[in-house]
């Protein structure tokens, strides 16, 4: 299909259709990606109301391979870690998410999910180092909560230790449980600084 041709289809279609449609050009036409790169902001922009997982995680692919390919793997890190958030929003419907997506079951696989793979692939290291110091932390805390409750208290022992480490078992629960998402925003904060004014713009109606 020529761009003319896709022109005149996507003028026909709904949003989801019009991103499926850009999303199976740009695979298919990695010559055209950066005419097709085009044709999907101007689609962003008229883009008002809330859309579904699938075309979110397809508008993400497709600007984080365009960033890629020019060298940006900032930016292209963003896109990444957006396409992980709504994996793990999926994962857990308790997580904070945006109100502009509506959160279809879709599997995020293949070529999606091998890219989202190349930037984000070293958190699970990171989750496990954070890991062991919210359990040293905690262990710490238990230890001063002990003392202060056998010694300054005057609190049988067996009690103050049940009592010390029940407090650092919540503490290390309720830290463990706010990371993933806490190091996430982080990381995806830090590298969308480096998206292009298309995506930010987009991103201000459909992050938060």
């Amino acid at each position: 299909m020529d761009l003319q041709e896709l022109d005149q289809q996507i003028e026909q279609l709904d949003v989801k259709e019009s991103v499926s449609q850009l999303y199976e050009e740009f695979i298919t036409q990695p010559s055209f990606q950066n005419a097709i790169i085009e044709k999907l902001h101007a689609l962003m922009k008229q883009m008002k109301e809330p859309i579904d997982t699938q075309s979110y995680v397809h508008i993400q692919y497709m600007e984080g391979c365009h960033y890629e390919a020019n060298g940006n793997k900032n930016a292209a890190r963003y896109c990444a870690m957006r396409i992980l958030h709504v994996k793990e929003c999926l994962m857990h419907p308790k997580y904070k998410r945006s109100s502009m997506i509506v959160y279809e079951p879709y599997a995020i696989e293949g070529e999606e999910a091998a890219f989202m793979m190349r930037y984000t692939d070293f958190i699970q290291g990171v989750y496990q180092s954070i890991n062991k110091k919210l359990l040293l932390i905690s262990f710490g805390i238990s230890t001063v909560l002990f003392v202060v409750i056998a010694l300054l208290f005057k609190v049988n022992p067996m009690i103050a230790v049940v009592e010390a480490l029940l407090i650092g078992l919540i503490n290390y629960l309720l830290q463990k449980r706010k990371m993933p998402q806490m190091f996430q925003k982080n990381q995806t904060d830090a590298s969308g600084k480096y998206i292009d004014n298309d995506l930010e713009e987009f991103e201000t109606r459909f992050r938060y």
